[in-house]
């Protein structure tokens, strides 16, 4: 009952980096409509307007690092303005590698760093883990004609492109694949935006392309040591939250574009114009030693090239650097970092365990499912429940995956505050299980312990603890009493006692659970940081402030590690903060830990919810006092 992936429409947002702006009151002119026809005739993307307003609209909701080229009110000189912009298009492949944005994340290992630590190395871990998702996918043969006829909508107005794409349709194989990414067309353009932006939709469309660039660098990988160099423009802003990094981790979410030929880096460096208040010019220095264990390969790619000459090395996908310092230079700066070994870094046990959690096995493929899982883990709730019903609608109805399909369904339904929809999956998770499985295994009491969540948030909690216990004792007879499915069954009882006012109970269930979790996970992972924050809200309702705010701490202190900015978590824990700084009359700091807990509980879930209204009384609260 296969079925292809339901392609993304090609909305009216820009796929590649580069495009052509025009303003111009007559733009619809007849002379205007002829250059527009030359200049499409190689630039890929050409927008237009005729009022000020909507150009402004348009230039504010384009991402950061997109590149454009505006013409505004040229009514004379047509030729001349379409020399010039032909002319930007027309530069090499290389002027146009350097002209890319990075897509770069940080990992810092230094403590006490707030929220440029948590938005930093959440971003970090959520990159690994989707590069890896992405790379591990599994091949099916509708991969590239997906992606074809994605491309024709996308360029049904530009012949020459349409061209290219019915070439690509025509001759593409997998050992094609360093040919077609070096080739000065819209692919590489494609590839390197969706990577920088996290278009969830193009990179799960071009994913048959990401995993066969990486298997030819991995075939004809270098074997000796090597240094490599890279001239690149970045912002000022880019540039100084590196030179704040030297000493950490960064990681390149692209394939990394390199060169043996250090005079060719600094030729380039010599002839851009000067840096300015905007842009910065700046050398990689790069040294790579293959013989590391556990290295990202890396390859030279100029026997494959499309343009030769080039002594071209390529890095892998998610490749991890030092980065070993910043020192100024007469033309600009230069940026030395050393190629690291996917072990050489604090975050690896709580990427692996997390790897563990979506694959199981660490040689599985992924697929939509395991695709939906990471992007729900990264907060992208919406983008992941399109995924978990691809996989839906791929299977028959008596298929025993859909009972995981509906249970992953309602969790992101209950992440998004729909309970009441996650109780209604969770059911038909929980008749399927029980047909397929037997009424006593554990797949059944993760749908029973998920459900018990759900009754918890609408308030029925006699429900709620029987759901419970009912998982609990299929865990015990199949588990042992030391499994961390047990412990989730503390968290959920502890919860639910602490609801109906037997708070003791409910400290002594959390530090059962966060007891069995010390012993399986390791010390960043998110889940130790769920159990301080229950502890520490317990210890707040006990009258405990300072107890508290040390749980407090240490759950936001994994969670800085483990997701990302905006996830729930770090919502819940700043309104506990929020909540014992009330007490304390700190009216300023609970001022500021309450509006962080709104502006996600906002983005996150529904304006009616709970959690928002309570929020916002704090708000309120807090304002009365402080007037």
């Amino acid at each position: 009952m296969a079925t292809s992936h339901p392609l993304p429409e090609p909305n009216d947002g820009n796929l590649e980096t580069f495009s052509v702006v025009w303003l111009d009151a007559a733009i619809n002119d007849t002379k205007f409509i002829n250059a527009q026809r030359r200049i499409g005739k190689s630039i890929h993307y050409l927008k237009t307007f005729t009022k000020v307003d909507d150009c402004e609209k348009y230039l504010k909701s384009m991402h950061e690092g997109d590149r454009i080229v505006l013409i505004d009110g040229v009514t004379e000189e047509l030729d001349e303005v379409v020399v010039l912009v032909l002319s930007i298009q027309d530069k090499s492949r290389i002027q146009r590698i350097l002209d890319q944005p990075l897509a770069l994340d940080i990992f810092d290992t230094r403590a006490n760093q707030g929220k440029s630590s948590t938005e930093l190395n959440g971003q970090f871990v959520h990159s690994q883990l989707l590069i890896n998702c992405l790379m591990r996918m599994r091949s099916t043969p509708n991969d590239k004609a997906d992606f074809v006829s994605f491309l024709k909508k996308a360029y049904a107005h530009n012949e020459s492109n349409l061209t290219i794409v019915r070439e690509f349709e025509r001759d593409y194989t997998p050992n094609q694949a360093l040919h077609w990414y070096t080739r000065p067309c819209f692919l590489f353009q494609i590839l390197n935006k969706a990577l920088r932006v996290q278009n969830v939709d193009v990179l799960y469309l071009i994913r048959f392309f990401i995993r066969d660039v990486g298997r030819q660098l991995e075939e004809y990988k270098l074997i000796s040591p090597i240094t490599l160099y890279r001239y690149q423009l970045m912002s000022k802003e880019e540039l100084d939250a590196l030179r704040n990094s030297v000493g950490q981790l960064i990681s390149v979410n692209s394939f990394f574009s390199t060169s043996r030929d250090r005079d060719i880096a600094f030729f380039l460096l010599s002839a851009a114009g000067p840096s300015n208040n905007d842009c910065q010019k700046v050398i990689f220095e790069i040294h790579a030693d293959p013989r590391l264990e556990s290295i990202k390969a890396f390859a030279d790619i100029t026997a494959f090239s499309a343009i030769q000459n080039e002594e071209e090395v390529l890095m892998t996908l998610g490749s991890i650097f030092r980065l070993v310092s910043i020192r100024r230079h007469d033309l600009g700066w230069v940026i030395q970092m050393r190629l690291c070994s996917e072990n050489d870094h604090d975050l690896k046990p709580i990427i692996d365990k997390i790897k563990y959690d979506v694959y199981g096995d660490d040689n599985a493929r992924s697929n939509a499912g395991t695709y939906g899982h990471v992007l729900s883990l990264m907060g992208k709730y919406s983008e992941a429940e399109k995924y978990f019903n691809l996989i839906r609608s791929e299977l028959c109805p008596d298929d025993k995956k859909l009972g995981a399909c509906y249970q992953n369904l309602a969790i992101l339904a209950a992440k998004k505050g729909n309970h009441d929809k996650s109780l209604e999956l969770e059911q038909k998770a929980l008749a399927i299980k029980r047909e397929k499985l037997g009424s006593d295994d554990p797949h059944v009491a993760d749908v029973l312990c998920n459900m018990s969540g759900s009754y918890y948030e609408k308030g029925d909690y006699k429900q709620a603890l029987e759901t419970c216990n009912n998982a609990l004792a299929i865990y015990k007879r199949t588990l042992g009493e030391d499994d961390l499915k047990i412990a989730g069954c503390y968290l959920n009882m502890g919860s639910i006692h602490e609801k109906i006012g037997k708070n003791i109970e409910a400290l002594e269930y959390f530090h059962k659970a966060l007891s069995i979790q010390e012993k399986h996970l390791p010390s960043d992972h998110y889940s130790l940081g769920q159990s301080h924050q229950n502890i520490g809200m317990l210890q707040y309702l006990l009258g405990h402030s300072e107890v508290s705010l040390e749980h407090f701490k240490k759950a936001l202190q994994t969670y800085e590690k483990s997701c990302a900015s905006q996830d729930i978590n770090f919502a819940y824990t700043y309104y506990g903060m929020g909540c014992v700084y009330i007490s304390k009359k700190m009216f300023s700091e609970a001022l500021m830990y309450s509006t962080k807990a709104r502006d996600i509980f906002l983005k996150q879930l529904p304006p009616s919810h709970p959690s928002v209204f309570a929020v916002e009384r704090n708000i309120q609260h807090i304002k009365r006092f402080t007037k």
